[in-house]
């Protein structure tokens, strides 16, 4: 059905509408209907029948987290080198900090620079700062988002080395930032560094190759 018909507008409002009455298990056959039909394009367009509610139940994440990572999840295993477009636009839409990364890390994934930016800004958020301890919990236990992004920045910057100069000015002061603000580097913040050339940050490498304190 959905390769027959594509996406037209008369069809994405029935698929949504579809969607968001849908049960557990006939959800899921919509869901990988789009991913097997449309491919990304069609996952992100099931962001849209997300059912939003703030219910949590001893901290597990509530009905909403559960149906977005279900569809980041099926975007990460798909990496759909089309989706560079519809996850672009999804971030026009400013989402919340965690989907707003996930959709950035599965841009780098396929190879698209449309995503440095919002690397480069999640690089200088504290999970701690940005996440709340009732809500988001699960989010604030590690770094792993910063973690992750800085080596898709460092695999982005490798992919195009013709765009290193560009990396470089849009993301080199947000890894340093996060690397200067942990007692030690970690190895992916090296790894752009290296990746984009970045001599500037010579002085600052000498001072961790050579610390003042036993």
């Amino acid at each position: 059905l959905v390769r027959s018909r594509g996406l037209g507008d008369v069809y994405k409002r029935q698929l949504l509408s579809a969607l968001k009455s849908a049960d557990k298990d006939s959800r899921q056959k919509f869901l990988e209907a789009l991913r097997d039909g449309v491919g990304t394009k069609g996952l992100v367009l099931g962001l849209k029948s997300v059912q939003k509610d703030e219910v949590t139940v001893k901290g597990q994440a509530d009905r909403e987290k559960f149906q977005t990572k279900q569809l980041f999840d099926m975007i990460r295993e798909l990496e759909d080198p089309r989706g560079g477009d519809s996850l672009a636009e999804y971030l026009k839409t400013d989402p919340k900090p965690h989907w707003k990364t996930e959709a950035a890390l599965r841009m780098a994934e396929i190879g698209d620079l449309r995503a440095v930016p919002t690397l480069a800004w999640r690089m200088k958020q504290d999970p701690l700062k940005i996440y709340d301890k009732d809500k988001d919990p699960e989010y604030r236990l590690d770094d792993n988002e910063r973690v992750v992004a800085a080596r898709m920045l460092a695999d982005l910057a490798v992919l195009y080395p013709e765009k290193r100069d560009e990396i470089r000015k849009e993301a080199y002061e947000s890894v340093m930032f996060w690397m200067t603000d942990k007692p030690q580097p970690h190895a992916n913040g090296l790894r752009f560094i290296a990746a984009v050339d970045a001599k500037e940050a010579i002085p600052q490498m000498k001072k961790w190759s050579d610390p003042t304190d036993p």
